[in-house]
């Protein structure tokens, strides 16, 4: 069990705090545009937040906590760019999918380039039709061959997508380094499918290959048999096909597997027709579906997107049409709003009345996620929520001394220990400055940060068992 305390005297610059159902969040604005001017989903890394901005008085591109990295006319490893945008974080890495000129026949053709930005540095190429692919003709080659892509833990999983040229090139699910390489290419059409399906048929733009500790899981099918396969270790095994049992009964033959999976070590979460499912140690459960009726809204959800982990916290776009919408988390087996239609982002005509949230780096933290928010008055913005649940908050008093000290007292239990964190930004790294064991009685924890000059900063005691 983890719960927190956040003096509210001390967080400075937060948009808005209110209650969802079972949590509470905390929103804080990132940036905003105003139409036609509009923000694309996104990506956290390491507190500083991606996204795509389009048209409007502002530049198209790739932008960093609201300035610019690189546009139309810019440069990436001294190649001209046509346009660039984020495809997926893990944490310190960013994947930038981009346009450009390099290797083109003239310098007026554009074609697609993943690349790589890491810390504070600028976007590097790691992939172009200039890069080798095991078993496919040696580059440049015709075409885009560059499809989507995600990257985690030093390694960038992407499609090899079909080529135009004739005869047909087959498209490929492959892996190299963030930092550029060699390529493998883990599963290609034409190649035989686990557990006896038959051969792959058809990679293509609605196979989204996920990466994840060296792991990569992605939709397949053939001609017989539609499923979700993971490739580790050098081989392919199956998530769940359409032979395979549904918890609620009857099997998964005629469902549509969608093409944004997820995993978070042992724990899967993908998207089946019209219903959301997790895969942990083996088994598969329902998450939502149908029937599954709108928490704190009216009627049921019928459509699920964006499945997002973050150390087993699972989190997902869900909607009833136009009529119902949010951003849910999947808390304990109970679908949890963390933003929905009826969120007050504290501004007066700002409805919100659409979300947007990138399934890969979408977390800041394990209680904190960037995600797109659209208004009512055709505005859209860039939105951080902090959230914890309402049932695990400490019994705690605050009492300030000076402008930037002071204690919080808790009552504690015996068998929990209590720690004291700072940290500088909402969703960075914690620093733990006091650790105690719980006594059955109040602990108190001073702070004092008088004398830091960086700016605002935020105090936190957390629970855990022993």
């Amino acid at each position: 069990m983890k719960s927190w305390l956040l003096p509210p005297a001390i967080v400075a610059e937060v948009t808005c705090s209110c209650l969802a159902a079972g949590l509470e969040v905390t929103l804080e604005k990132i940036t905003e545009f105003a139409s036609p001017a509009t923000p694309g989903d996104p990506v956290v890394v390491g507190g500083t937040t991606f996204y795509y901005g389009v048209s409007g008085s502002a530049a198209n591109g790739l932008y960093r906590n609201g300035s610019l990295v690189v546009g139309p006319g810019g440069s990436i490893s001294d190649s001209e760019v046509g346009s660039a945008g984020v495809s997926g974080g893990d944490g310190s890495s960013v994947l930038v999918g981009a346009t450009s000129n390099y290797a083109a026949p003239t310098p007026n053709n554009f074609f697609n380039t993943f690349n790589v930005i890491t810390g504070g540095g600028s976007p590097v190429r790691i992939l172009s039709r200039n890069t080798t692919f095991p078993g496919y003709p040696a580059p440049p080659h015709p075409g885009n061959p560059i499809g989507p892509g995600t990257i985690h833990a030093g390694q960038v999983a992407f499609l090899i997508r079909e080529y135009s040229t004739a005869p047909r090139l087959p498209s490929a699910v492959a892996v190299t380094s963030s930092g550029g390489g060699t390529v493998t290419v883990i599963a290609k059409e034409g190649d035989p499918v686990p557990n006896g399906g038959g051969t792959f048929s058809v990679f293509d733009g609605a196979t989204y290959p996920y990466g994840h500790n060296g792991s990569v899981i992605f939709t397949g099918r053939s001609l017989s048999r539609k499923g979700i396969y993971e490739w580790t270790g050098g081989s392919l095994s199956v998530v769940v096909d359409q032979t395979m049992a549904k918890p609620e009964g009857g099997t998964f033959t005629g469902a549509t597997f969608g093409f944004e999976p997820v995993k978070s070590g042992l724990d899967y979460a993908f998207i089946a027709s019209s219903a959301l499912y997790r895969k942990r140690d083996g088994q598969i459960t329902l998450v939502a579906n149908s029937s599954t009726p709108v928490p704190g809204g009216t009627g049921n959800l019928t459509t699920y997107t964006a499945p997002s982990f973050s150390n087993g916290r699972l989190v997902f776009l869900g909607s009833r049409g136009t009529a119902e919408y949010g951003i849910y988390l999947d808390l304990d087996g109970t679908i949890t709003p963390i933003v929905d239609k009826r969120t007050d982002f504290g501004v007066p005509g700002k409805t919100p009345v659409a979300y947007g949230l990138a399934r890969s780096g979408a977390w800041a933290g394990d209680n904190a996620i960037g995600f797109r928010v659209a208004f009512s008055d055709n505005s859209t913005a860039i939105y951080k929520a902090t959230f914890q649940p309402t049932g695990g908050k400490l019994d705690a008093q605050v009492a300030f001394t000076g402008p930037r000290t002071g204690t919080i007292t808790v009552t504690s239990r015996n068998g929990y220990t209590y720690k004291l964190l700072r940290t500088l930004t909402l969703a960075g790294d914690d620093e733990e400055l006091i650790s105690n064991a719980g006594i059955g009685g109040s602990l108190v924890f001073p702070f004092d940060d008088s004398t830091y000059t960086g700016g605002k900063a935020f105090f936190r005691v957390r629970e855990t068992k022993d």
